[in-house]
């Protein structure tokens, strides 16, 4: 099977410029279950059209002894009316890659010394041009968890612009697209990830472009995640690390059977460890994908996950 010719896909660029805006809001959730923010706190009073440039994360967790870092095993999936950014939830720190991690000793916004925000940011791939009296709604799920009872907080936030009101709208409108590969989550919470050697293999809807347009993907991120009861941890470096970790490889090839990663390659080296992340550039066609193959040759002492995205846009009809 021969590739299809490549489209030509351009960003579509804002000429006039806007007045910032920021819109937040929060929801709070127990283990296993899922919750939409105020979508209101989210819209524009105004009801003027939008665009979003950055989605940033907030987590708040009261109880980090019996949980750990959240933003590896909690999912959130975003919808603007009929249109999805992703065809399935995508944990939290899969969609960008920059990370930081705080101790809270006293906050103004969650009483308790004990608390640990997480914060991650996404600079999506392209504007996203939100029509007026339309919303970007996340809807936010927490994995199962065996020992945590307390309810932890998460706070989104949109970075944008308004609108001009002399800018001419555009016929298509640029929408970012992310799809992921990752266990269970629910399982992995409950040590049900194996110990031992182990080979990952992504499947037909995992890093794929399952849409009928073509998908420009930007990147690649990889992350890798461990639990040592009773909460969860991302791994820095996936190499020899005190006899926790042995070392990762992953090998990737395209739809037409063609290396990407030819030879068994450290998950360090393939996504580079500051960032987590591989920049990538490339039009995936509807329904190609690339087939990922993660395993270990030594036997970790504690279960863990590794965790790849793809991310990248797409345009759909506007008008």
């Amino acid at each position: 099977m021969r590739p299809l010719p490549q489209p030509q896909m351009k960003p579509w660029a804002y000429s006039k410029p806007t007045t910032p805006i920021l819109l937040s809001s929060s929801v709070s959730l127990l283990q296993g279950r899922s919750g939409t923010p105020d979508v209101a706190a989210l819209s524009n009073v105004f009801r003027e059209p939008l665009i979003i440039d950055e989605v940033r994360f907030a987590i708040y967790n009261p109880d980090p002894l019996n949980s750990g870092d959240l933003s590896g095993t909690t999912t959130c999936r975003f919808r603007m009316g009929r249109v999805e950014l992703s065809p399935k939830d995508i944990p939290i720190s899969l969609y960008g890659t920059s990370m930081q991690q705080y101790s809270i000793e006293s906050s103004s916004v969650i009483d308790n010394p004990d608390t640990v925000v997480t914060y991650r940011h996404w600079k999506l791939p392209v504007p996203l041009f939100i029509p007026a009296g339309s919303t970007l709604v996340p809807t936010f799920r927490r994995a199962q968890h065996p020992t945590s009872t307390t309810a932890v907080t998460y706070q989104i936030a949109y970075a944008g612009r308004y609108v001009n009101p002399s800018e001419p709208l555009p016929p298509r409108i640029q929408v970012p697209y992310v799809n992921a590969f990752y266990p269970n989550l629910d399982q992995f919470y409950a040590a049900g990830a194996p110990t031992g050697e182990v080979v990952y293999s992504t499947g037909e809807l995992d890093l794929a472009n399952l849409l009928d347009v073509p998908v420009r993907v930007q990147r690649f991120v990889g992350r890798m995640y461990q639990y040592q009861s009773p909460g969860t941890s991302e791994l820095a470096d996936v190499g020899a690390n005190g006899g926790f970790v042995g070392p990762y490889f992953v090998e990737m090839k395209d739809s037409y059977g063609r290396d990407v990663v030819k030879d068994p390659t450290t998950f360090s080296t393939v996504f580079e460890i500051e960032r987590r992340n591989w920049t990538y550039s490339k039009i995936l066609g509807p329904r190609e994908r690339y087939l990922m193959k993660i395993y270990n040759t030594a036997l970790p002492l504690v279960p863990q996950m590794p965790m790849v995205s793809i991310v990248g846009w797409r345009e759909e009809v506007f008008k």
